[in-house]
């Protein structure tokens, strides 16, 4: 169940804009988004308050809300990766229907963009543990992100984090893909760490190598 607000003003994101571009316009008008959206989170703060100890964490609500702001869909999914009151949000994604279809984006706290791509939508949905489908995956996309932890950044610009049940991983600004299979990952990581040990004094390569094979394989 999806409620809609209306707020009609005269600009919009469209889809030839340019991540920095949608930044820009996204940043003016944050706390617009923000006030809207959090608006509706009283409703849901109160059954959090309730049931908080009942929910398995972290959570999410599977009902979202809408907000149209300049002309522009964006979608609040609440919920809390503890069971603590304080730590109850929203997180927020722009919605936006362009000529190759319908594409998503996160947004961070002060108008960051995150573009969340196909391939990314498809690997998630055929991967995830949730009952994924097109229409609802940005729910449980929350769910699995509320943990969300970035681990290393490359000079390929491509980053990897931890999230509840597998790995993201970003290049950019952009979500590219979802693992839960480590496998091929982990052999990528044995040969960069390998060839960088290459360059340790020969009596300290095989510890070494003993050691992160220990890990990687853990």
């Amino acid at each position: 169940m999806t409620c809609w607000l209306k707020l009609i003003t005269d600009s919009m994101i469209t889809e030839t804009f340019t991540i920095k571009e949608m930044e820009a316009e996204i940043s003016k008008n944050y706390s617009a988004i923000m006030g809207a959206l959090l608006k509706y989170a009283p409703q849901y703060k109160k059954d959090f308050t309730k049931r908080r100890h009942a929910f398995d964490y972290p959570m999410v609500y599977t009902t979202t809300k809408r907000v149209v702001i300049k002309g522009n869909t964006y979608i609040g999914v609440f919920g809390s990766n503890t069971p603590d009151p304080k730590d109850f949000g929203v997180q927020c994604y722009l919605q936006l229907e362009t000529s190759q279809g319908r594409r998503y984006y996160r947004i961070i706290v002060g108008g960051i963009v995150l573009a969340i791509s196909k391939h990314f939508i498809e690997r998630f949905i055929e991967r995830s543990p949730y009952p994924c489908t097109k229409d609802n995956f940005l729910i449980y996309m929350s769910k699995e992100l509320h943990t969300y932890m970035r681990m290393d950044i490359r000079e390929d610009r491509v980053s990897y984090g931890a999230s509840v049940n597998g790995l993201v991983v970003i290049k950019g600004n952009t979500y590219i893909t979802y693992m839960t299979d480590l496998t091929q990952l982990k052999q990528k990581l044995m040969e960069e760490v390998m060839a960088e040990v290459a360059a340790v004094p020969h009596k300290r390569q095989e510890s070494i190598r003993a050691q992160i094979k220990a890990l990687l394989n853990s």
